[in-house]
C-alpha cells in the first residue's frame, strides 16, 4: 500500500483519525506542525505539510488523553514526554528521591527537548545510564575529573559534551586534556625508567609548555594534537632503536643515528629530529640532526588573502602561464600538485570563446581571466600538457628483444665489388633501454611544480628580518 503521509510502497496500517493508510515510520515521525507550529506526532497530512493531532481532527471528543499530562492521542498509556521525566528522575534522584541541584540544569533540558523518544533512547543505554545513577546518587564526583576516570570512548565524551551544554559541568579544552591523558598513558607503558623520565620531560615540560604559550589561552587544534602526538612516538621510536644497539641517547654516536635514519624500523624521521636538536640543546647528546627550513606559509591562508593571490595571478602577465595556470587551480579550484600533472591535453578543451577544464566527471567552465593564460600558449612538457601514454599490453610490460630480420628470397642488386664484413664481428647495435615505470614522468613534474608554488609562496610573503640584526641596529641606533 502507499503511505498517505510520506508517498512510499510500504506495509501499512489503516489510521483512525484519517481513515487512510499510513506506515510504521510516519506513526513515530515527529516535525513541526504546519497548523500550529509545534513539534510533535505526526497524525496527518504530508510531509511537506505535517499535521499534529489536533490539527487533523480538533474535535477533542474523538481523542484520548495521557493519564498525567493530558496530551492527545490514540491510547490511555502514558505518553513518552512523561516517560522521560520518570526515567530522569530514576536515574538523576538521590536517595531522597529529589533531583540534585547541580544536576537540575541538565534535568529540565533533557525534559523539555523538543524529540524525547530520542533522549529516552539515550538515557536507556548502559554506558550512560550507570553514569547518570552515580552522579545522582554521589557516588561519583560530577566533576570532569569523575569522567576522566572512565575508559575513553565516544558515549562518554557524548555526555560530557551534554553536561557541558547544559552548563552542569565547566567548558575546557578537550583537546588539550585528551592530549595530556593520552601522553600520560604512553609515558607509563614505556618499561625503561630513564626513558621514561626523559620522555616526561621532553613531552610536558618542552612541547606541553610550548602549545600553551602558543594558543595563549585558546583551544587547541586537533592538527596540533595529532602533531605532538608524531613528535612523542618520533623520540620513543628513536630511543628504542637506540636501545636495539645497546645504546643510551647520552653515549650514542653519530654513526648510531644515522644507521637509524636509514633503517626500516625508523619512521617519524622528522620530528626526531627535533627531539634530537632539543635534546642538544639540553646537554644531553652530542648528536646533531640539522633541521629543515620551511618557507612555505606559517598559517592557514584566509578568505581575503586566498583572493588576492587569484587576482595576482590573474592579472600578473609578467609570470610564467604555466605557474598562473598551475597557481589558480590550487587557489580557486583546490587542486594538488600531484592532480594537477597528471591533466594533460584531454582533459581541456573549447568551444567557441569558452576554456573547459575537465577535473572530475563534468567539465568547468573557466571564467575569462583564469582562461587567457590557458590559451596564452601551449606548453610542452609542464600541466596540461603532459601527453597520457597509452597502457601496454600484458605481453609488452618490458622491452621486448629485436625480432630477426627474415632472409630475402629474391637476390640483391649489388655490385660485385661490395666489401663483404667478416662473419665473427657483431653489428654495432643501440643499447636497449631501460623500463621506465609510467608515473615516473609525472612524479618529475609534481616535484617541479611543488618548487615553483613554494617560489610563489616565499614571493607573497613579507622579507622577515632575524632577531639579530634587530638587535644590533637598536644597539647602534641607541650609540
Amino acid at each position: 500500500m502507499t503511505c498517505s503521509i510520506c508517498g512510499r510502497t510500504a506495509p501499512c496500517e489503516i489510521s483512525q483519525a484519517t481513515s487512510r493508510p499510513w506506515c510504521k515510520a510516519c506513526q513515530k515521525r515527529r516535525a513541526r506542525c504546519a497548523g500550529c507550529g509545534r513539534v510533535g506526532l505526526i497524525r496527518g497530512g504530508t510531509l511537506t505539510t505535517p499535521l499534529c493531532a489536533t490539527c487533523t481532527r480538533p474535535d477533542l471528543s474523538f481523542w484520548r488523553g495521557c493519564p498525567a499530562c493530558g496530551q492527545h492521542q490514540l491510547s490511555t498509556r502514558s505518553c513518552t514526554r512523561c516517560n522521560l521525566r520518570q526515567r530522569l528522575a530514576a536515574l538523576l534522584a538521590d536517595g531522597d528521591g529529589d533531583v540534585r541541584a547541580e544536576l537540575r540544569g541538565l534535568h529540565n533540558n533533557l525534559a523539555d527537548s523538543e524529540r524525547p523518544n530520542l533522549v529516552l533512547a539515550w538515557l536507556n543505554k548502559t554506558a550512560i545510564a550507570s553514569v547518570l545513577r552515580e552522579f545522582g546518587t554521589g557516588q561519583r564526583v560530577l566533576s570532569h575529573a569523575g569522567l576522566d576516570e572512565l575508559a575513553p570512548s565516544k558515549p562518554i565524551e557524548h555526555l560530557r559534551a551534554i553536561l557541558v551544554a547544559t552548563s552542569t559541568l565547566p567548558s575546557r579544552d578537550e583537546h588539550l586534556a585528551r592530549l595530556e591523558r593520552w601522553i600520560a598513558r604512553t609515558l607509563a607503558e614505556h618499561g625503561d625508567p630513564g626513558q621514561r623520565q626523559l620522555l616526561h620531560r621532553y613531552a610536558v615540560w618542552h612541547l606541553l609548555r610550548r602549545l600553551r604559550q602558543r594558543n595563549n589561552n585558546t583551544h587547541a587544534t586537533h592538527a596540533q594534537v595529532v602533531t605532538m602526538q608524531r613528535h612523542v612516538k618520533a623520540a620513543i621510536a628513536l630511543l628504542d632503536g637506540l636501545a636495539t644497539r645497546s645504546r643510551a641517547l647520552a653515549d650514542a654516536r653519530q654513526a648510531d643515528l644515522d644507521a637509524w635514519l636509514t633503517s626500516d624500523q625508523a619512521c617519524h624521521r622528522r620530528e626526531a629530529g627535533h627531539f634530537v636538536r632539543w635534546a642538544n640543546r639540553q646537554n644531553l647528546t652530542s648528536l646533531e640532526f640539522p633541521a629543515t627550513r620551511w618557507h612555505g606559509p606559517t598559517r592557514t591562508i584566509d578568505t581575503e588573502t586566498r583572493w588576492a593571490h587569484a587576482r595576482w595571478l590573474l592579472h600578473d602577465h609578467t609570470l610564467n602561464p604555466v605557474d598562473r595556470v598551475a597557481g589558480l587551480l590550487v587557489l580557486l579550484y583546490a587542486q594538488t600538485p600531484a592532480a594537477i600533472s597528471r591533466l594533460t591535453l584531454e582533459h581541456a578543451g573549447s568551444t567557441g570563446h569558452q576554456v573547459h577544464l575537465r577535473l572530475g566527471c563534468e567539465p568547468v567552465t573557466l571564467p575569462e581571466p583564469a582562461s587567457r593564460p590557458r590559451r596564452a600558449r601551449r606548453p610542452k612538457n609542464l600541466p596540461l600538457a603532459v601527453p597520457r601514454r597509452p597502457p601496454r599490453p600484458a605481453d609488452q610490460r618490458l622491452p621486448a628483444r629485436r625480432t630477426p630480420t627474415p632472409a630475402r628470397t629474391a637476390p640483391r642488386a649489388e655490385p660485385h665489388h661490395r666489401t663483404v664484413r667478416p662473419r665473427h664481428r657483431t653489428s654495432r647495435r643501440r643499447p636497449r633501454p631501460a623500463a621506465r615505470h609510467p608515473h615516473q614522468g609525472r612524479c618529475r613534474v609534481a616535484t617541479r611544480l611543488r618548487r615553483r608554488l613554494d617560489h610563489l609562496r616565499r614571493q607573497l610573503q613579507p622579507p622577515q628580518t632575524s632577531p639579530r640584526r634587530r638587535r644590533q641596529t637598536g644597539t647602534s641606533a641607541h650609540r
